[in-house]
Order: C-alpha cells, then sequence, then structure tokens
C-alpha cells in the first residue's frame, strides 16, 4: 500500500500547517481512513494524536482531540 503510506506521510507533516481548513481537513482524511480501512491500517496514529495532546500550541492540540 504504497499510495496509502506516501497519503499518511503527507497528512502527519500537514497536521501542523498553520492554516485552520488546512488542519481540519487534515483531521476529516485521518478521521476517514480510520473509519473506512480500520486502525490496523494506521495502527501508530492514536500514539501521534495522543502525543500532541501535550504540545504547546492550543491550536494542535485542539486538532489532536
Amino acid at each position: 500500500m504504497p499510495v496509502i503510506d506516501y497519503i499518511k506521510e503527507r497528512l502527519l507533516l500537514a497536521f501542523y500547517d498553520p492554516e485552520y481548513t488546512v488542519r481540519k481537513t487534515v483531521s476529516s482524511t485521518m478521521s476517514s481512513l480510520i473509519v473506512k480501512g480500520g486502525f490496523y491500517i494506521w495502527p501508530n496514529l492514536i500514539e501521534f494524536l495522543t502525543n500532541n495532546l501535550v504540545h504547546a500550541d492550543a491550536t494542535v492540540v485542539e486538532n489532536s482531540i
């Protein structure tokens, strides 16, 4: 699944984008991947999101939630 891996990599980078609409689109896409493919498709996403709950930027924390 090299295409899915590429998409996941790009989503993780765009997660910290300063533009609000980009961050919200990233969150929606992440959520869609999990809904459609299940947690096994991206097993470290939950860890990524929970690690961001202590981020200094409140918008990153909001996006993680």
